[in-house]
C-alpha cells in the first residue's frame, strides 16, 4: 500500500551472537577477564545483561568462546603461511609476518590469548593450553627447516624465547591504543611496519642460518 512502512527485519540469533562476540572482544581486551563485568559488555552492546547470559550461559562461558576461537584462527592463519613458504628461512619469516598480520587486524583476539592471564583457574588453563600449542608450531617449524644442532637440542626453550619476543613487541605496538593520541598524529604505529627493520638489520655475520 502506499505509503506503508516496511517492518524492520530483526537480525538473526546467529548475527546478534556474532555482534555481541565483537563487542565482547574489545571489552575483554581494554579491561582484561578480571576487570570486565557482563553488565559493562551488555551496556556497550546495548543490550540486557540477561540477553549475553541466554546466548553464553555465563560470563565465563562467553570469554572461553572468544579465547577458543580466537586460538585456533591464530594457530591457523601461522600454520598456513608457514606452509606456503618454501625454504627455512622464508617459513620464519612468514610465521613473523603472519603473526603481526593477525595482531594488525585482530589485536582484541591477540590480547584475549596471550595478554592478561585469567584469575579463574579454568580459564588460565585453556590459556595456557593455547599458548603451548602455538610454542609447539614454533618448535615444529625450527624442527623442520634444518635448525643447528645446538638449537635443536633445546627446541621448546629456543620457540617458547621465540614466542615471547614476537608477544613483547605487539605489546609495545599495542600500548599506544591505550593511550589518547597526540594532536596531528595518525595513531598507533604499524606493527609491521616496525618489524620489517628487524630481520635484516638485525641478522648479523655470525648469526645462524637455517638453510
Amino acid at each position: 500500500m502506499p505509503g506503508s512502512v516496511t517492518p524492520r527485519q530483526r537480525p538473526s540469533r546467529a548475527a546478534r551472537r556474532e555482534a555481541l562476540l565483537e563487542i565482547a572482544a574489545r571489552e575483554f581486551a581494554h579491561g582484561g577477564w578480571a576487570q570486565t563485568s557482563v553488565d559493562q559488555i551488555a551496556r556497550a552492546a546495548g543490550v540486557s545483561a540477561p540477553v549475553l547470559y541466554d546466548h553464553f550461559g555465563s560470563k565465563r562461558g562467553l570469554f572461553l568462546e572468544l579465547l577458543e576461537r580466537h586460538a585456533a584462527s591464530l594457530l591457523e592463519h601461522i600454520a598456513s603461511a608457514v606452509a606456503a613458504a618454501e625454504d627455512p628461512e622464508s617459513r620464519l619469516r612468514a610465521s613473523i609476518e603472519a603473526f603481526f598480520a593477525f595482531v594488525g587486524s585482530e589485536p582484541f583476539a591477540w590480547r584475549i590469548v596471550f595478554r592478561d592471564p585469567a584469575t579463574d583457574p579454568e580459564i588460565a588453563a585453556r590459556q595456557g593450553a593455547a599458548q603451548d600449542k602455538t610454542t609447539h608450531l614454533i618448535a615444529t617449524m625450527f624442527v623442520a627447516g634444518g635448525a643447528p644442532p645446538e638449537l635443536l637440542d633445546n627446541v621448546t626453550i629456543v620457540a617458547q624465547l621465540f614466542k615471547s619476543a614476537l608477544n613483547g613487541l605487539a605489546a609495545w605496538w599495542w600500548e599506544p591504543r591505550t593511550r589518547p593520541e597526540p594532536p596531528g598524529s595518525d595513531g598507533p604505529p604499524d606493527p609491521l611496519a616496525r618489524h620489517r627493520l628487524l630481520p635484516d638489520d638485525l641478522r648479523g655475520e655470525d648469526q645462524p642460518s637455517f638453510d
